[in-house]
């Protein structure tokens, strides 16, 4: 037969035809482009959309909802002619649930219409930053505290000045241990202020007195075999103190104690004994890079000799290539985890600080009819680990996602997609007799109008938590 398609059809029906081909590229085109100015701008800004640069929001209105006003009426109108296409031709074949889908389909016209390209990410902040100063703690006992320099050294750097007290005249050698720190290796050290400890006027062994003064400021008792008296009291590294988080104790005293100075790397503090202006500084760098894991070397003119000759403030060699390489043990870096509405996380939501190289666990528990999916960390990188555990190493914004279980695609939305899904399961169950096990959610052995209120009530929770 000659006869050419066009033929057969009157000209109304050709003109309808194309119209709604040309209807549904242009909503294709749209919708896409749309998709693409989304995921430009969540990439270019690592933020929410509709909460960072209302400028921006402004110039782009669909943004507003995360789809516009002209890509909804075209979603309606294209998913309305083309669901009524669907139901003529079943009604065509005599298909014998059409009043169902026909119900069903109405239902759900507006609801496609009308869903946000992605709703994943609704709390996303700004990636927290990191604190890599070293915030410092003296601690003086009642002897240095309440005394005045009176020492041979102290004379002779005093005699013209006016009598100072201790912790006022400390701060100039601390001035001077800071520029160590922060112009060989890097570190910024800070000074935060004085606490007083009261020493037993009895005990000279450095040990004691620094496990005293632990004990006293902030510590913990750790239980370990290995050290004397089956443990040690380890300095509360990361303790509050007037509103300033501390991560370093250095104690001093002024009673005789049986050496110079005690730094031991896992008590997370130190204490020096007063001898004199000129070389205390030198003291108090060499124990506070204990505090890094630092040990003693042979170099005559490296800060770390042992044993330690008072007289150079520098780092030489492989000890200053170990200062750099282990600056940020004290650094604190700042975990965001984010809330849900779907599921608990544990630590629950909030900000959290943690050193460098602390292992953390997080885990996720999503409620009902949702399960956890995933971890969506810094907008980019993701895990799927429940418990999730690693050593933090960077600051990160974390997000939890579960999927409800009428998410079929897994991408954190119930959404049109999944709308699409559950229409076209429906269809080819009523025609084939093929059931997608996903969709039947009563587990009776079809998907019916059940299973349709079952999934628009998923729908409607997801929107409206």
């Amino acid at each position: 037969m000659k006869t050419r398609i066009w033929t057969l059809l009157s000209k109304e029906k050709f003109a309808l035809a194309f119209m709604v081909m040309l209807l549904t590229l242009f909503t294709i085109v749209l919708t896409y482009k749309h998709y693409i100015d989304y995921q430009k701008y969540r990439t270019e800004l690592g933020e929410e959309y509709k909460n960072i640069n209302p400028d921006f929001v402004d110039s782009w209105p669909w943004y507003d909802w995360g789809i516009g006003p002209y890509v909804f009426m075209l979603k309606f109108i294209t998913a309305g002619v083309w669901i009524g296409i669907i139901i003529r031709g079943l009604q065509k074949i005599k298909f014998r649930k059409h009043r169902e889908l026909k119900a069903i389909s109405l239902l759900l016209i507006p609801l496609i219409a009308s869903i946000p390209t992605s709703k994943a990410y609704p709390n996303i902040t700004s990636i927290p930053t990191s604190d890599t100063d070293v915030d410092i703690l003296f601690a003086g006992d009642e002897e240095f505290m309440s005394g005045y320099i009176t020492s041979t050294w102290g004379d002779v750097w005093l005699k013209d000045l006016v009598e100072i007290g201790v912790p006022p005249w400390y701060s100039g050698i601390f001035e001077r241990v800071q520029g160590y720190f922060n112009d060989q290796v890097g570190i910024n050290i800070v000074f935060h202020g004085w606490m007083t400890w009261d020493s037993d006027d009895e005990v000279t062994n450095c040990y004691y007195m620094l496990q005293e003064a632990i004990e006293e400021i902030g510590g913990t008792w750790i239980h370990d075999p290995t050290w004397p008296d089956n443990g040690y009291w380890r300095f509360n590294k990361g303790m509050l103190w007037n509103g300033v988080v501390i991560d370093m104790l250095v104690a001093w005293t002024w009673q005789d104690m049986s050496r110079r100075g005690l730094g031991p790397f896992e008590w997370g503090a130190c204490i020096l004994k007063y001898e004199n202006f000129l070389t205390d500084d030198n003291a108090m760098q060499h124990e506070m890079s204990h505090l890094y894991g630092l040990l003693h070397c042979g170099h005559i003119l490296c800060v770390m000799n042992e044993p330690f000759l008072e007289f150079t403030e520098t780092w030489q060699s492989s000890c200053h290539d170990y200062m750099v390489s282990h600056k940020n043990y004290f650094t604190r870096h700042g975990l965001a985890i984010n809330s849900n509405p779907h599921g608990e996380t544990n630590p629950s939501a909030g900000l959290y600080y943690y050193y460098n190289g602390t292992r953390v666990v997080l885990s996720a528990v999503g409620d009902t009819y949702y399960f956890f999916k995933k971890w969506v960390y810094n907008n980019t990188f993701t895990s799927f680990d429940n418990p999730w555990t690693f050593s933090v190493a960077a600051s990160w914004d974390i997000y939890p996602i579960f999927c409800s279980i009428a998410d079929f695609d897994e991408d954190g939305d119930v959404d049109y997609d999944d709308i699409v899904y559950f229409i076209t399961a429906y269809i080819v169950f009523w025609s084939t007799g093929v059931k997608d096990p996903r969709c039947d959610f009563d587990n009776d052995c079809d998907i019916d109008y059940d299973d349709k209120l079952f999934f628009l009530d998923r729908y409607y929770e997801y929107w409206n938590p």
